[in-house]
């Protein structure tokens, strides 16, 4: 079993605390509002639109506040976290190939977790990380500050369930 967990850039915490705050002063302002549309054929909408306002900047500072990833080996599989939220899936048993890398912010498209053609990126920051080859999916880049261990975790892990 392998874990390690990552702590992104501190402005990302802060961008998540302005953005819990915009989340609640968002929420008085449409409750505030629908008042004067009881009934009216723009409630359902304002109040639609204002739940996604507020699942969207709510997830958003989740996501900055705990500002961290983590990659877990076990049971089989390899998972990635963008905490709170699983990104990532991996069965051991479908990898072809591990490689240490180094990787940056700008090379994936930005932090978080990226979706580019044909590779994925879990990444908070740039430095090293060990890109996996995985059979019938895109490669998967996941940001490591001890690649060689992770590469090693994975490595016992696919010889156990073997």
């Amino acid at each position: 079993m392998y874990t390690e967990t990552l702590r992104g850039p501190r402005g990302l915490t802060w961008l998540g605390i302005t953005a819990a705050v915009i989340a609640a002063g968002s929420e008085g302002l449409i409750i505030g509002s629908l008042g004067s549309l009881w009934g009216t054929p723009a409630f359902p909408v304002l109040v639609a639109a204002g739940i996604w306002v507020l699942l969207i900047l709510g997830l958003a500072s989740a996501v900055g506040i705990l500002n961290r990833t983590t990659v877990c080996v076990s049971e089989g599989e390899i998972r990635g976290y963008l905490s709170p939220l699983r990104v990532v899936r991996i069965p051991v048993t479908s990898i072809v190939a591990m490689q240490e890398v180094t990787v940056s912010p700008r090379a994936a498209g930005g932090i978080g977790y990226r979706l580019m053609p044909g590779q994925r990126f879990l990444l908070l920051s740039g430095g090293p990380a060990v890109t996996l080859t995985v059979q019938n999916r895109p490669a998967y880049t996941l940001r490591s500050e001890c690649p060689a261990e992770l590469m090693s975790g994975i490595g016992r892990e696919a010889r156990r369930v073997r």
